[in-house]
């Protein structure tokens, strides 16, 4: 074989710190050159290259997608190497091997890229494959053997940066929720008030921009029906009643979602505030009950009071006398609406305020939490089953948009009941753990008199690292990320110091190496954080960041695995 034609195939085993290197010519009958480890800055990379390239051979990469890979491809491919990223779940077992995502040896990767298995055709390509590259880590590291359904809903909750919240309730025809921590739809959008109505008892109430959908579609319904029933009215007073009807049913709504919210904060559980979206309402209760009484009440009191709401609306409507005015006809609807959600929330299907209430009969029962949750969880899910069946059923037989309806709220019934039950294996999978044993001490620190270019070329591309440390004078001065790179224009990056957009330590959220992790986690939940200072006696021990809740998740599964 001609020099020119010679080929090496480089097996990397990436870590946070080290790369293992290994390589093997195209000759299958050749050794597997093992070169050992170095480091992950891009003068080590280089120094590698050039060593390979001294044999005069082209250099083919590879190695197995993991987190903190994600910058090696970028720095390859722009260096002109061909380079491959392998998910673990791709690798292929012999018949019989135990299925583990342990790192591939790095002689065996090797190898096995030099000998062109069908795995190693997963390849990223372009600026997509570069941010498909944490994508293939995540779904490689959660095939993991024994909870492996758990360990891939976690991975989103850390990526979404939701962890350990709840999932929006259908009541109706919209959604009715006590939700812990941040609000956020199945997409990830946030849930949270973009338009602010005021406070009531303390806690503020909102609308987000997608609540103007329903309630156009609840004003058409409503002109529809009384055109139908009442003719006679004309035109500018079906409207305006049909105006008032909706305003009074979202009232009535936003009463719900008072009652859950005041019962809880008489309980001593903060309430963050109530948004009314197009699914219905959200009431973003910051802390999960503390009892099964206090679980029952706080899911009762919600259907309780629509149900009383309904009852009072028919009364009225009975002792008016005029049985065909329009006022007679407003109370006359929002009384059977509001008893039909009262209803409807009272069918035990967790996380529906009914569920809740089957949740808190079974915790009190045995005492359990984690066993209730599971078991109401499962029961949810059959009874979402049940209504996408139905909803489908309806849709075939001619019910049309209503059947769908039906099978959507089902459909996200189905969802919230199931990452109900990932959060409760969430939370056994950290319980008793301290921020200390998650957290990092090995800060790497930078100057804030450096500017962003130097920061970004220097620093941020060649470690791979997403928190660094800011000094000035010596002293801790803030946290830099590559968030607060970005809110700066390319053109102003040489002209901007870390400085002028580092977070500064004494204005964001601390917590100590003692705090428990489930604390810390609810903590960046509620206030959208990606990484936490860890401070003990006045001094900066470390950082905690969702990275490395991932990283502890992987390890700590791998081993029991």
């Amino acid at each position: 074989m001609g020099e020119s034609s010679k080929t090496l195939f480089v097996g990397l085993d990436v870590h946070k710190d080290t790369i293992a290197v290994a390589y093997a010519p195209n000759d299958r009958g050749a050794d597997v050159v093992s070169l050992g480890t170095i480091g992950t800055r891009q003068c080590d990379i280089d120094k590698l290259t050039r060593r390979l390239e001294s044999k005069g051979a082209t250099l083919v990469f590879g190695y197995e997608a993991r987190p903190c890979g994600y910058w090696l491809y970028r720095y390859l491919a722009q260096r002109g190497f061909s380079c491959s990223v392998v998910a673990p779940s791709l690798i292929p077992r012999k018949p019989g091997d135990r299925v583990k995502t342990d790192p591939v040896d790095r002689e065996t990767f090797t190898n096995a890229w030099r000998r062109e298995d069908t795995w190693a055709n997963e390849y990223a390509r372009g600026v997509r494959g570069e941010r498909r590259l944490f994508g293939l880590a995540i779904s490689g590291m959660f095939k993991l053997q024994g909870g492996g359904k758990l360990a891939e809903g976690v991975g989103k909750h850390i990526l979404k940066a939701t962890a350990l919240r709840r999932r929006a309730l259908a009541t109706g025809s919209v959604i009715s929720d006590q939700s812990s921590g941040r609000a956020t739809n199945r997409g990830g959008v946030d849930m949270r008030s973009q338009i602010n109505l005021g406070q009531v008892f303390g806690i503020r109430i909102g609308l987000h921009y997608s609540w103007f959908i329903i309630a156009l579609l609840i004003v058409f319904s409503l002109s529809a029906q009384f055109h139908t029933s009442n003719p006679e009215w004309g035109d500018g007073v079906i409207l305006a009643l049909a105006v008032a009807t909706a305003i009074l049913f979202f009232i009535s709504l936003l009463l719900h979602e008072l009652a859950h919210s005041v019962v809880a904060k008489s309980r001593g559980l903060p309430v963050r505030e109530i948004t009314l979206f197009a699914l219905g309402g959200v009431s973003q209760i910051e802390k999960e009950p503390t009892s099964a009484k206090m679980e029952f009440w706080m899911a009762f009191v919600g259907p309780l009071t629509s149900a009383g709401i309904g009852l009072l609306c028919l009364a009225l409507s009975r002792v008016s006398g005029a049985a065909s005015s329009p006022a007679t006809a407003m109370v006359s609807w929002l009384g059977y609406i509001n008893l039909a959600l009262a209803g409807f929330n009272m069918i035990p299907g967790y996380p529906l305020d009914g569920g809740r209430i089957l949740r808190a009969l079974i915790w009190w029962k045995t005492g359990d939490v984690e066993r209730s949750t599971r078991m109401a969880s499962r029961v949810g899910q059959a009874v979402a089953l049940i209504f996408i069946g139905f909803g489908i059923l309806r849709f075939f037989e001619g019910a049309g948009i209503g059947g769908l309806w039906i099978a959507f709220i089902g459909w996200f019934l189905l969802q919230a009941a199931g990452e109900s039950y990932l959060q409760t294996g969430l939370k056994r999978a950290i319980e008793g753990v301290s921020v200390s044993e998650v957290m990092t001490s090995d800060c790497p620190t930078v100057s804030g008199n450096m500017n962003l270019q130097h920061f970004v070329e220097e620093e941020l591309l060649p470690t791979g690292r997403r928190c660094f440390v800011v000094l000035e004078n010596g002293a801790v001065a803030g946290l830099v990320t590559p968030h607060e790179v970005k809110q700066v224009e390319r053109a102003r990056w040489p002209f901007t110091t870390l400085h002028d957009i580092m977070r500064p330590l004494d204005q964001m959220r601390m917590v100590t190496p003692e705090t428990p992790l489930i604390s810390a986690l609810e903590m960046m939940s509620r206030q959208d954080l990606n990484q936490l200072p860890v401070v003990s006696n006045g001094r900066l021990a470390g950082v905690l960041s969702r990275a490395h809740l991932l990283s502890f998740l992987q390890t700590r599964t791998e081993l029991q695995a």
